[in-house]
């Protein structure tokens, strides 16, 4: 096959046959720019897999890649199908000829990167070939490629040396070379494994006998590899000998790195003589100042190390290492060496002082993996990372395992905690503070209020219960924050919290905002406006996008669903257009897609299918994702995306798959929402008692709650669907809720007929104001800090609405309604 047909090519072969050299020299003879990744045993999680091979794409095709943001954002969200697209979307701009190659990927065994590798395998744009290097045959999708020969596989035969080229290599390795005979007999005794053939080369200089020596070998490959490298280390002087077996517990160094973990400062010359002497060390960047030992070397020398060195010796490499790690600002790093040396206290430091940049850095889940091996006692002492570990439970609707965890931090403070004399009132505040928490994710309002006015001092020191929990919940009520939608409970919290506005405004500062928000979704639910539209203020006040998107976001979700409520669909698309705008400049892409998928559904809602087809494309959502709590509301506005398509048939599969996942993390509001498009859909379809079916269910899960406003907001279609189940099921329960609902909806109809028609965002008044004011557009545009093109279009829109021509107009029209 002419590797030049080859999109992918596969390289398996077994250890030391040579596989990294011969992508190496392909690299180093060929023009294609190549991006090179080699991967390690923490590579095996989905997310730091697809991290690592964007960075390394990164590292050479940078200028090129316009989506880091999203790519990272969607990754963490566990959308990594979708971030994978932004990656090949991005790949296609790469121009000439590219090469990815990716090595040592036997050390992925997780199912879910097999499989998400194949779908990037099966859009891989022609501009770019794959290269990847195994020691076994990776379980990948390739059929497809064969049929098609894009496909150039190569394996132990392939690589194996030939009597003719283990002679050439001889002539490279041996100021005196073997005879004939010799040559034919290590080709025996190796089979031609290039490594073997290489550790022989560098033994036999040292040996006088060497027909003897070679008569010795054992034919098994992983004896003769054993005995080799025993003998090649053996060879070296003691100090090179202690370098080697030092920094075998570092997956790749520097040399500062390494004069840190040996405390020597001739590790550089030391490093030096390594390579001279083909130690298999192997330079990752063209400066060669980060290298890595072979695999199979390093292997024998951690073994080496371990009969060596004591363990207390051990320690102290890795605790170096740790320290070395933290000062350079690679968390992670100096996270793991400090668990290996069993200093707990110094791994949860660091990953308190690194949480942000490991958050950022779309690590969430090794932090959580690291986490689970943390002792209790040393978490505890850091409020960020307890919440951020039981929150993230929550989140994720591990309710069981949350309240366990909960459970367990608890007994630990009552019966293991040593308090020292000198921090007890401090430590007792933050142990107030967890006990406040386990009540509050367990849904326990009166402990939970209770322990607030019992700390109040330690809930003004330190960290909100909840500011790490909302990574990305655009209804706030359906998440924990919110109960899962049990409107009662939130309203009981209210309740218990109004009877003292100190209380009251505690426990505004322990939520930071969402309580504002989550207290305005209760009630809008409700249907509650004028109450709804006092408490979002509040919110929309005390936060920014910037420094509170998780509030912001949420809170301007919810002012677009009430502005639609008043039949102001308009103003409501252009409050999220304005927001998608303003959230750009600070690279929130999980927040901008919320907005974006709010943005689709008031287009929806007003019978315009463009927006959201462009949507679909740039996302690239679709019903064969996995269902996900954490994309929950963009998969949503997928299905209502297909309703609007009147593509029932595909759509009810997705939103039962949906519902099952809403069930699973215990979010009512979620699963109300979800029956009631079923019920649309399967109505659609004139299948009724499926869709009565449903539809009792969300009624039976909506009524003892309150819920008004969810039926409302799907329009006529649930209405007619509500008044034929009225007819049809004139013995069943739920009659008197569902006519309150039905009345609310025609009451609605009326007021907002008569509702004047004319309304005005809170930026169209202020151009308004100095319109009035007779300032030019260039004179707004300073103002304002906007752009002139933005400000002309604001004045245009505020023609429209007015139904003028031009500024004298609509001056006279301002002043004769009074609009300001």
């Amino acid at each position: 096959m002419d590797e030049n047909r080859a999109k992918v090519t596969l390289i398996a072969a077994s250890a030391g046959f040579g596989k990294t050299t011969l992508a190496a020299e392909w690299a180093r003879t060929h023009s294609d720019e190549v991006a090179w990744l080699s991967l390690e045993l923490a590579d095996n999680h989905l997310v730091r897999f697809w991290l690592s091979l964007h960075s390394a794409i990164e590292r050479i095709f940078q200028p090129y890649l316009n989506r880091w943001g999203l790519f990272i954002q969607s990754v963490r969200d566990g959308s990594v199908e979708t971030a994978i697209s932004l990656l090949l979307n991005d790949l296609h701009t790469l121009p000439g000829s590219n090469t990815l190659i990716v090595d040592d990927y036997h050390v992925i065994t997780n199912p879910s990167i097999h499989e998400s590798m194949g779908f990037f395998l099966g859009h891989l744009p022609a501009n770019v070939k794959l290269v990847i290097l195994s020691r076994t045959l990776p379980p990948l999708a390739l059929s497809r490629l064969r049929a098609q020969k894009e496909l150039l596989e190569l394996s132990n035969d392939d690589l194996r040396f030939t009597f003719d080229e283990i002679d050439e290599l001889q002539s490279q390795s041996l100021s005196e070379h073997l005879s004939q005979e010799e040559l034919f007999l290590l080709e025996q005794k190796t089979e031609g494994w290039v490594a073997g053939l290489i550790l022989a080369f560098l033994s036999f200089s040292e040996k006088q006998d060497r027909t003897a020596y070679m008569n010795a070998f054992s034919g098994n490959t992983r004896n003769i590899f054993d005995y080799l490298l025993d003998e090649v280390l053996s060879r070296q002087s003691a100090e090179v000998q202690e370098f080697l077996l030092a920094t075998s517990i570092l997956n790749s160094f520097a040399p500062s790195l390494a004069a840190a973990v040996l405390e020597q400062s001739n590790a550089e010359a030391l490093l030096q003589e390594v390579e001279e002497a083909r130690l298999f060390i192997i330079p990752l960047d063209d400066t060669r100042n980060w290298f890595r030992y072979h695999h199979l070397f390093v292997e024998m020398l951690k073994t080496r190390l371990n009969k060596k060195m004591n363990i207390a010796d051990k320690v102290k490499l890795h605790r170096r290492a740790a320290i070395w790690y933290d000062k350079e600002g690679l968390a992670l790093e100096a996270i793991q060496h400090a668990f290996e040396a069993e200093d707990y206290a110094f791994s949860a430091s660091c990953m308190d002082r690194h949480f942000n940049s490991i958050i950022k850095n779309g690590d969430e889940s090794t932090l959580l993996d690291l986490l689970d091996k943390l002792p209790i006692k040393n978490m505890i002492v850091h409020p960020d990372l307890f919440y951020f570990q039981a929150g993230s439970m929550a989140v994720a609707g591990r309710s069981d395992d949350a309240k366990r965890f909960l459970q367990k931090v608890e007994l630990f403070m009552e019966e293991e905690f040593l308090i020292p004399e000198k921090e007890q009132a401090l430590i007792q505040m933050r142990l107030d503070l967890y006990r406040a928490s386990v009540a509050f994710y367990q849904g326990d309002v009166d402990t939970f209020v209770e322990l607030l006015d019992q700390n109040r001092e330690g809930i003004e020191r330190f960290a909100s219960i909840v500011k790490v929990v909302n990574v990305g919940e655009a209804l706030l009520l359906r998440g924990p924050i919110g109960f899962g939608g049990r409107l009662n409970k939130m309203a009981y919290l209210s309740a218990k919290v109004s009877t003292s506005e100190e209380r009251r405004t505690l426990l505004h500062f322990a939520l930071q905002g969402h309580g504002f928000v989550f207290l305005a979704d209760l009630f809008y639910e409700w249907n509650h406006l004028n109450d709804a539209s006092v408490q979002l203020d509040k919110a929309l006040v005390m936060c920014n996008s910037s420094k509170h998107v998780s509030v912001w976001v949420p809170g301007i979700i919810l002012q677009s669903k009430m502005l639609k409520a008043l039949g102001r669909g308009e103003d409501a698309a252009e409050v999220l257009q304005t927001a998608i705008a303003e959230l750009k400049q600070y690279h929130s892409p999980r927040w901008e897609r919320l907005l974006e998928a709010a943005y689709i559904r008031i287009q929806l809602s007003q019978g315009l299918l463009s927006s959201g087809e462009e949507w679909l494309k740039k996302r690239h959502i679709s019903a064969n994702d996995k269902p996900n709590v954490a994309r929950e509301y963009e998969q949503i506005t997928l299905a209502r995306m297909l309703m609007a398509r009147q593509a029932f048939r595909e759509v009810i599969p997705w939103l039962n798959k949906l519902l099952s996942e809403a069930r699973r993390t215990d979010r009512i509001g979620s699963q109300i929402e979800i029956l009631l498009l079923l019920a649309i859909s399967y109505e659609s379809l004139s299948k009724d008692n499926q869709a009565y079916e449903v539809l009792e269910q969300a009624l039976e899960l909506a009524e003892p709650e309150g819920y008004i406003r969810i039926f409302l907001d799907e329009g006529l279609p649930l209405i007619r669907l509500l008044q034929h189940w009225l007819t049809a099921k004139r013995a069943a329960s739920g009659h008197d809720y569902v006519s309150q609902l039905i009345q609310s909806y025609q009451s609605e109809q009326i007021d907002n007929v008569n509702t004047i028609n004319i309304h005005f965002t809170k930026r169209e008044l202020e151009l308004m104001h100095h319109i009035v004011d007779g300032l030019s557009n260039d004179q707004i545009a300073r103002q304002l800090f906007l752009s002139p093109g933005t400000v002309k279009r604001y004045i245009h829109h505020i023609y429209q609405k007015l139904e003028v021509k031009n500024r004298v107009q609509a001056v006279s029209k301002i002043k004769e309604k009074h609009l300001l």
